[in-house]
């Protein structure tokens, strides 16, 4: 195997692990080829000579070492971060909007969580009893803090 193929293969090897370390999640294909790149290359240079097979081995794991340093220091990745800190805060609600027993009608498919319009004002609620279609009849079972739990009208 030429020294140019195996220099590619190395690079090419370690773009791939780069990429599956940093960008694509998880263990995935990307990360395997980039070893077996690697590993083919180191390969091809024992084929060549012994000498040039431990030169090349100890040089892919100081190139792969020093590049996924370099990668993960690197300032360009301070661009992608997400910087904005969160102001939001949880939705407080006055004990006299809402009690239980109180009926409403949902405004959006209660998934667990969603919207329901109770006392003529909006809320974020959770069904105790799973999906909920949009404009069902709901009632108030309980208020736990800022958590407001309801049931289906007509299952009652």
């Amino acid at each position: 195997m030429s020294v140019s193929i195996i220099v590619l293969l190395i690079i090419l090897g370690l773009i791939l692990l780069i990429l599956e370390i940093l960008v694509i999640p998880g263990v995935g294909v990307v990360g395997i080829f980039g070893a077996i790149f690697i590993i083919v290359a180191i390969y091809g240079a024992y084929l060549n000579s012994f000498v040039f097979g431990n030169v090349t081995l100890l040089l892919s794991v100081i190139l792969s070492v020093l590049s996924i340093y370099f990668s993960l220091k690197s300032s360009t990745w301070q661009n992608a971060k997400l910087n904005a800190a969160s102001d939001s805060k949880v939705v407080q609600f006055n004990e006299d909007e809402i009690r239980v027993g109180d009926d409403g009608i949902t405004v959006s498919r209660l998934a667990n969580i969603g919207k329901a319009k109770i006392n003529n004002k909006f809320f974020e609620v959770e069904s105790s009893q799973g999906f909920i279609d949009v404009n069902t009849p709901i009632r108030v079972l309980k208020i736990d803090s800022n958590k407001i739990i309801v049931k289906q009208l007509n299952s009652l």
